[in-house]
């Protein structure tokens, strides 16, 4: 008797369960942030860009990425005897740590700032527009800065600047020269929203963009957009050489 109540049980159930409400069923996480609501305000912005941000630092070193590159010349050494020393000794692969961290993290950071262009658009009218685009193009820059420092340690690499599905993962190489392309384009536009100085220290600047400009230039022999920008950078006056 007690097993065939439990069948007929079961069975009500699976008749019912079809005609549940999807609503219901289908939910968005109540716990976290979910892709599909964030950016609903200027908060969320802030936090999205700021995340960004955080992909400068190796967590686990507690050191901006970029100082490893010191250790590849005869600016610095690494002393506690860590994977760091393959650098300044030429021997490192991609079997180490902090070099094939670099294509990971780059990403990572990417596609943080995918979602922000491709997510917030709403928000243009629902805050000051001064301030959206100037944390958006914060973001790109570092987008560009990043693809930047792809192109020069990888050559070709995938050139991807939209949130892509699972069917779309699969993305080929991009010559380097229109990944550099894409960089200072991307520099040079997002430069005008940008202010030359900032009061927060290690947000992104005119200044920053400028000089970065310079330098990707320089790297890529484009010497008349290098100068440019230098000149650009040193005419503002808004730095000075500490003495």
């Amino acid at each position: 008797m007690k097993n065939t109540i439990i069948y007929i049980a079961v069975l009500f159930v699976l008749l019912i369960a079809p005609a549940c409400d999807d609503q219901y069923l289908d939910r968005l996480p109540l716990d976290s942030p979910s892709s599909e609501t964030f950016f609903a305000n200027e908060t969320e912005l802030e936090m999205a860009v700021t995340g960004v941000y955080n992909r400068l630092m190796y967590k686990t070193q507690g050191a901006v990425w970029f100082l490893t590159f010191d250790f590849a010349s005869d600016d610095g050494w690494d002393r506690n005897g860590s994977a760091l020393q393959a650098l300044g000794r030429g021997e490192q692969n991609a079997d180490n740590g902090y070099t094939n961290g670099f294509w990971s993290n780059f990403y990572r950071a990417i596609n943080r700032v995918n979602a922000i262009t491709s997510g917030s658009e709403d928000l243009r009218t629902k805050m000051d527009p001064e301030k959206y685009n100037r944390l958006v193009s914060e973001a790109r820059f570092l987008r560009a800065y990043f693809y930047a420092y792809l192109a020069q340690l990888y050559g070709d690499v995938p050139l991807v600047t939209s949130i892509l599905s699972l069917e779309e993962a699969q993305v080929p190489r991009t010559p380097k020269s229109e990944v550099i392309d894409f960089v200072l384009s991307e520099m040079n536009e997002v430069k005008e929203y940008l202010p030359m100085s900032s009061t927060q220290k290690g947000r992104v600047t005119k200044g920053a963009v400028l000089a970065m400009i310079s330098r990707v230039a320089l790297w890529n022999e484009r010497w008349d957009e290098s100068k440019a920008a230098a000149l650009e950078l040193m005419e503002s006056e808004a730095y000075t050489i500490r003495p």
